[in-house]
């Protein structure tokens, strides 16, 4: 993931990624506003999936509040303050386990 400001990528290389500021969640965000289970990323039949895990605030893919919702390329996901971009929304084709890129800005307190 890249910030809109460039300050930050994260690259999900697995099918399965636990986000939250849980310091065993796969993609930590430090920001208050984020729950510690805040959501999943999946890789399922092809496609790139995100699941809301109960998370306090919610998750959002182009401003509609979703529980499970597909990702393509160009979407917003967005977690409290946190924006994702995603960047590649399918497998790179020379790699068994897929490559999820996108962009966050991340807005801790503190």
């Amino acid at each position: 993931m890249r910030s809109e400001t460039g300050s930050e990528i994260v690259e999900i290389d697995q099918v399965r990624a636990v986000v939250g500021r849980h310091s065993e969640a796969d993609v930590k965000l430090a920001a208050a506003d984020i729950s510690r289970r805040h959501c999943q990323f999946d890789f399922e039949e092809g496609v790139w999936l995100v699941r809301d895990l109960s998370s306090l605030n919610g998750v959002f893919v182009n401003g509609e509040r979703v529980r499970v919702a597909p990702l393509h390329l160009g979407d917003r996901v967005s977690l409290g303050m946190t924006t994702f971009i995603i960047e590649r929304a399918a497998p790179a084709k020379t790699s068994k386990v897929s490559t999820l890129r996108s962009i966050a800005k991340v807005f801790a307190e503190g």
